[in-house]
């Protein structure tokens, strides 16, 4: 990549997912600066990245949206105090695909504290539910994407509220 300084946008599609990882998002992002959009997408077959690359991503001074499927995992979100970027991340569109989380208020927390500009957050989980049939396999499918998209939009919600919320604080400073 390195032939391509200048590049502002990059779109890769996949049908078997990416065998990239976390290492490997760091690794391309230091080669592209002016790299403003990011979209890596794939179906939900499992993702090697995880959600550290969002740090990653959050000290990427330029970009402005990522989609990108990650493996939540059941762990810890990742820690901010010695990675967070000391500048403060423009991205304003977030695309997490199929990426499973178990609870939705530390997300929104932590996504606000890596992206303060974040105002869009969209996930891919119920963009198949419409292809599922009856078959008790299926089901079970809808039921864990369905499961999925609400922890997601609850993200949102949060997100949302938290913006209201600074803005409030914002306007009461101003006008004091």
């Amino acid at each position: 990549m390195g032939r391509f300084p200048n590049l502002t946008a990059m779109i890769l599609s996949t049908p078997g997912g990416f065998d990239a990882d976390d290492n490997a998002l760091s690794g391309f992002l230091a080669q592209v600066p002016q790299l403003a959009r990011l979209c890596l997408v794939q179906p939900n077959v499992g993702s090697k990245f995880t959600l550290y690359a969002l740090v990653i991503a959050a000290q990427h001074s330029a970009l402005r949206y990522l989609e990108l499927t990650m493996d939540g995992g059941t762990g810890p979100l990742p820690a901010l105090a010695e990675s967070s970027p000391s500048f403060p991340s423009v991205l304003r569109e977030l695309y997490v695909g199929h990426t499973r989380i178990r609870d939705p208020a530390p997300m929104a927390n932590f996504l606000h504290t890596l992206f303060p500009a974040l105002d869009n957050i969209e996930h891919q989980w119920l963009d198949e539910i419409e292809e599922y049939n009856v078959a008790p396999d299926d089901i079970a499918a809808a039921l864990n994407a369905q499961f999925f998209a609400g922890r997601w939009d609850e993200v949102a919600q949060l997100m949302e509220d938290m913006w209201e919320e600074r803005s409030a604080e914002e306007s009461d400073q101003s006008t004091e």
